[in-house]
């Protein structure tokens, strides 16, 4: 019947699917565009492309069952169908949905080699297999995708590579073959934190590989300091290389963020002899930056000349202990940089600190306020001069006009509020919690004892600056 229908009306098949394909574009016509498809179907059954597009806008519409329907209709009817990734994959995606995982992976496995750079059917189809306790099949699946996989989709084929990994590094027990994984999904995604982890992870275990897994942990921590794993494992492998002072840097770290365990939260005799380090070098981290510290550092009492403010900050004497925090942060940040910039607001800090590369680099292209520049300017004398210009002879001007500045004050006050937690003796979870009830974005409900406070440090840019440096000393303790 379908056949002769199809010779009586193959034109008004094609009508009605191309009106079709305009509706789909529309989520108010998608009933409409369903009626179409299924008349179009009435009039021509072999219209593969109809077939693809009813199923897709069944599977989109949460109709499970009649896509499955549909695509077990079509495969099963359809000359060519079986070639179609589409209906095969939305057939896989059914059919693991009601729980038939056998048939769920043989849809994928031809939706697959219908499509070798169709990823998703590729990742599914060794999921199912991994959870059948098929762990070989699922290994040769993904290995057989990423051997065919030709599409310029890198993260896609990271992402197989990841799954790979897992596969050899857990129940397959291939550990060499688990790194050439890892490493070639780095390699194709650098930019995913997911990848750097699992390398990382997997050589944490690793003593020859101990460099290259610090490496994509401080990666990692760069990306989100807050990662939890990546700080568990630091903690683990400081304990087992005996670092005695990495173990103390990172059980505050743990303690601080509430995501330490039962051993972490006690802590043994010989870990709590030591004091934590938060401070590092006393160093900003980027090169630039740092030199532009050295460099405001070395005026700082030509610039409480030229600025009319004091040279030196005084530290308030208080027995609130957050409040000691807060103002041994401002005089460190003072003594770091230059006291006289501390009140200046953010493009005056700005306009000060480009004023002073100026005059050390090419004092021709100062420019600014006349009275502060003729002021700074006058207070800078030539010898004075030379000196700055050896922090910053490897700088252009444009390099640091270029530098964000608030970026780099914010980096400045984490160095600072750092060296403050060293000085006052504050837990680090003291001072992150202080941080947090600061800013546009303060925390003012009460924050449970040992909570964690990953989520909302991730969410102050002051406490996780503060975070960030803590977690760059610790790194510098496991390098």
């Amino acid at each position: 019947r379908w056949a002769d229908v199809a010779d009586e009306h193959p034109l008004r098949a094609e009508r009605l699917l191309r009106a079709a394909e305009l509706e789909l574009a529309d989520a108010a016509r998608a009933s409409a565009a369903e009626a179409h498809l299924r008349e179009a179907l009435e009039a021509d059954p072999s219209r593969l492309r109809a077939w693809e597009s009813l199923a897709t806008l069944l599977w989109e519409a949460a109709r499970s069952d009649d896509a499955l329907q549909v695509t077990s209709l079509a495969l099963s009817s359809v000359e060519g169908a079986a070639a179609s990734p589409v209906l095969s994959l939305i057939q896989g995606r059914a059919l693991e949905r009601i729980g038939a995982k056998e048939e769920a992976a043989e849809a994928f496995r031809a939706a697959a080699s219908a499509d070798p750079n169709c990823a998703e059917a590729a990742i599914s189809r060794a999921r199912l297999l991994r959870g059948l306790g098929k762990w070989q099949a699922a290994a040769d699946a993904l290995r057989a995708f990423h051997r065919e996989h030709r599409s310029a989709d890198r993260v896609a084929l990271s992402e197989v590579l990841q799954q790979l990994g897992r596969l050899l590094a857990g129940p397959l027990e291939d550990p060499e073959g688990a790194i050439t994984a890892y490493r070639q999904g780095v390699i194709l995604n650098p930019d995913s934190i997911e990848m750097h982890a699992s390398l990382a992870e997997f050589l944490s275990h690793r003593p020859a590989d101990w460099r290259e897994a610090l490496a994509h942990h401080e990666w990692v921590l760069n990306a989100n300091p807050c990662q939890v794993a990546s700080l568990r494992t630091l903690l683990r492998v400081a304990r087992e290389r005996g670092n005695r002072q990495a173990v103390a840097t990172g059980l505050g770290i743990a303690r601080a963020l509430g995501i330490g365990s039962p051993l972490d939260r006690e802590g043994s005799p010989a870990e709590l002899a030591v004091t934590p380090r938060y401070a590092g070098n006393g160093e900003l981290a980027k090169p630039l930056w740092e030199k532009l510290r050295q460099l405001v550092h070395e005026c700082s009492d030509e610039l409480a000349e030229a600025l009319g403010a004091s040279s030196s900050h005084a530290p308030l004497h208080s027995s609130d202990p957050v409040a000691a925090f807060h103002a041994a942060a401002l005089a460190a940040e003072g003594r770091l940089t230059a006291a006289a910039l501390l009140p200046l607001s953010g493009a005056e800090l700005e306009e000060v600190m480009l004023l002073i590369a100026a005059i050390a680099l090419e004092i021709e292209r100062a420019h600014g306020d006349g009275r502060v520049v003729n002021a700074v300017a006058s207070a800078i004398k030539r010898r004075l001069r030379r000196r700055l210009r050896r922090h910053i002879q490897d700088a252009s001007i444009e390099e640091i006009e270029s530098v964000d500045f608030a970026a780099w004050r914010a980096s400045v006050r984490a160095l600072a509020a750092a060296i403050a937690v060293e000085e006052t003796g504050i837990e680090l979870r003291t001072a992150l919690i202080a941080l947090l009830r600061e800013g546009p974005d303060r925390r003012s409900e009460p924050i449970p004892d040992g909570a964690d406070l990953c989520a909302w440090v991730s969410e102050s840019p002051a406490a996780n600056a503060l975070l960030r440096q803590a977690i760059r000393s610790w790194l510098g303790q496991l390098a």
